[in-house]
């Protein structure tokens, strides 16, 4: 139900466009272990994104800032973020108001910072 709300919502890769649904997934902003029950059902905390930005984003590689522009950590160098296809200059279609919240836990909790 989550990925549906998602594919209805976003229609394809939030960042990057792609359409083919075998190569996106429905991301979860503040994450699904932390989340209570109506967190993890709701929309506003979800994300579609293409399998590489998906995969950096769950590991804190990437996050959006309030505008919607991609912020990649120095964890994440240049060649992988290419070679996973992960747009540098990319951004958010849509930075959405009631997404902001969970977005702000994304960049306190997940995101991995310079250490």
């Amino acid at each position: 139900a989550f990925r549906q709300q998602l594919l209805e919502r976003w229609g394809t890769c939030a960042v990057t466009g792609c359409a083919n649904l075998a190569l996106v997934r429905a991301s979860h902003i503040k994450p699904w272990a932390d989340c209570d029950a109506s967190e993890a059902r709701d929309p506003a905390n979800g994300l579609l994104l293409s399998a590489g930005l998906d995969a950096a984003f769950d590991a804190g590689l990437i996050t959006f800032a309030p505008d919607g522009a991609l912020v990649v950590s120095p964890w994440l160098s240049q060649r992988d973020a290419l070679a996973t296809g992960i747009p540098l200059e990319g951004r958010l279609r849509e930075a959405a108001a009631e997404s902001a919240r969970y977005m702000e836990y994304h960049r306190h909790y997940v995101f991995r910072e310079a250490a």
